[in-house]
């Protein structure tokens, strides 16, 4: 079951746009797997300190908590076992 989470997550290629007045976007596509279609969502995004909670998602439930270090966004959503972080890199 591990191997194929990981084969799940090198067929991710997912990037995040943080624009002024807080709007956030973030698309994912899936290469090789399902339709490969380009899915967006556009959400919200603040930062708190050294945090940066961004919401996405219906209703804008989905939050990540990120910590900014260097060109890097380490973003962590989920709680429990379904807890996820992605690193994002800024091009």
């Amino acid at each position: 079951m591990a191997k194929l989470g990981v084969a799940m997550i090198d067929a991710m290629d997912v990037s995040m746009e943080l624009k002024s007045g807080g709007v956030a976007t973030s698309k994912t596509q899936m290469k090789g797997l399902g339709d490969g279609k380009m899915q967006e969502e556009t959400g919200t995004w603040k930062k708190d300190g050294d945090v940066v909670t961004v919401a996405t998602g219906k209703d804008a439930k989905q939050e990540m908590k990120c910590n900014k270090s260097g060109k890097n966004l380490s973003c962590t959503a989920g709680d429990g076992k379904s807890k996820m972080t992605l690193v994002f890199t800024k091009a």
